[in-house]
């Protein structure tokens, strides 16, 4: 039974890359230009969207410098810092950076895909 389960899980993983791309599109909204899954050169923080969900909280994505420095590797993320998406309604309160850490949609939805099945995240 174990083994099953832990097969099950596994393809739920998998599945994930397909429907990251549906939770981080804004509803009634298409990406554009459109993103593809397997060509990693246009991911991260050269694609507008997931640059603004993967901009470290506290820093501002619609800054120019700071988008650019990001792209081109002259800013460095650390690992404190934790980007944007991690929190619920992408907002990241600077007096309280716990406030709401790890209840953004995205990860909740995540959580949901995998643990309990992936149609539970629309629930």
């Amino acid at each position: 039974i174990q083994r099953g389960a832990s097969s099950a899980r596994s393809d739920d993983t998998k599945s994930l890359k397909g429907v990251v791309l549906d939770w981080i599109t804004p509803r009634g909204e298409l990406l554009h230009p459109c993103l593809s899954w397997n060509i990693k050169t246009d991911h991260g923080f050269n694609y507008e969207r997931t640059g603004k969900l993967l901009c470290p909280a506290g820093l501002n994505w619609s800054n120019s410098e700071i988008k650019h420095k990001l792209r081109n590797g002259e800013m460095l993320v650390s690992g404190d810092q934790w980007p944007v998406f991690l929190y619920h309604g992408y907002i990241y309160n600077a007096e309280d950076p716990w406030q709401e850490l790890f209840w953004s949609f995205i990860l909740v939805s995540a959580y949901k895909h995998i643990f309990t099945s992936p149609s539970s995240v629309e629930q």
